[in-house]
């Protein structure tokens, strides 16, 4: 089917080696490379080879492509795309930060919204079973449907329950909010003129943070054995975050909360299973968007760079639930 589209990007394959001349084949007409499995045995994943193959394309495509190759010259490395930045910089901060240890990023854009997590993924117990893969202690999930702007319309299908339930809280009716994402449509530029507005950027915030969350997030389910009662795990717990930082044009401009507390307490109460969202964790907003920057830093000034990042942190204080 690959092969059948009209896709034109470059295609990286991480499986199954002894396949792998079969895919280039099905793939001629395809840019193509072939890296190391992603799960070279069960239970086991290795995602370094692939993020590196990435980060070659990224530099070919992007750094060539664009004209940025005089930001090379002139500082004798190329940037990095966003989300390896951020995620090298949360990945650092603990090791040379150690008071900072167990924090979570939401980064929240206009066509995706992205949730960094660096805290252990699960302390098996004699009341705790894991179900599934160990997942690493650092974590980034990228979720496509969740943005403010550019994904806006499939926002409001995506996250309609959440939506539709924030929208009658603020007393605001749905015919609004589907007017107002009809405009960012075609206009992502869009700044908000009135409160009113404002009230509806801030619930589809809301949406992007509970269902990034929800994704990034495991879950407990209660079984029972002849030995009683047992919780089992599936996917990453994140109770232990004791800092919850939000970047992006909107969380980075938030001078309270509750955009993400609000929709992280719900789904802590909410549901069949117990979500194993941070628990009682400080928020804290990326007030001058520095993180994505910062983490170009880390090869040659990374104690800087990490100074910065928390130096530059705004704490939020709660308004409202």
């Amino acid at each position: 089917r690959l092969a059948a589209s009209p896709i034109r990007v470059p295609i990286i394959y991480a499986g199954n080696r002894s396949v792998a001349d079969r895919v280039i084949a099905i793939l001629k007409e395809k840019h193509v490379s072939v890296t190391a499995n992603i799960m070279p045995e069960i239970g086991t994943v290795n995602p370094e080879p692939a993020r590196e193959e990435v980060r070659q394309i990224f530099l070919r495509e992007i750094v060539a492509g664009r004209g940025l190759s005089d930001i090379v010259s002139r500082f004798g490395y190329p940037p990095k795309p966003t989300p390896l930045g951020v995620y090298e910089l949360v990945d650092t901060i603990p090791r040379l930060r150690p008071e900072w240890d167990n924090i979570a990023v939401i980064d929240l854009g206009g066509a995706t919204t992205d949730f960094y997590s660096n805290t252990e993924s699960c302390l098996e117990t004699d009341s705790v079973v894991l179900k599934g893969l160990r997942e690493p202690r650092m974590k980034r999930t990228v979720e496509g449907d969740l943005g403010l702007r550019i994904s806006a319309a499939i926002l409001l299908d995506s996250a309609a329950d959440y939506i539709a339930s924030a929208l009658q809280s603020a007393r605001l009716d749905e015919t609004l909010m589907r007017e107002y994402v009809g405009r960012l449509e075609q206009t992502p530029a869009h700044v908000p003129v009135d409160p009113r507005e404002c009230a509806l950027d801030s619930i589809l915030a809301e949406a992007c943070v509970y269902h990034a969350a929800l994704r990034h997030a495991g879950e407990w389910r209660e079984a029972y054995t002849p030995q009683g009662s047992i919780h089992i795990q599936t996917g990453k717990d994140l109770r232990r975050v004791k800092a919850v930082i939000g970047s992006g044009g909107f969380l980075a401009g938030c001078t309270n909360a509750s955009v993400m507390r609000r929709p992280l307490k719900r789904l802590a109460m909410g549901g069949d299973g117990i979500k194993l969202v941070p628990d009682v964790p400080v928020f804290y907003a990326d007030a001058s968007g520095l993180l994505p920057l910062l983490g170009n830093l880390l090869p040659d000034h990374s104690l800087e760079a990490v100074a910065m990042a928390i130096t530059t942190l705004r704490k939020l204080e709660y308004e409202g639930n």
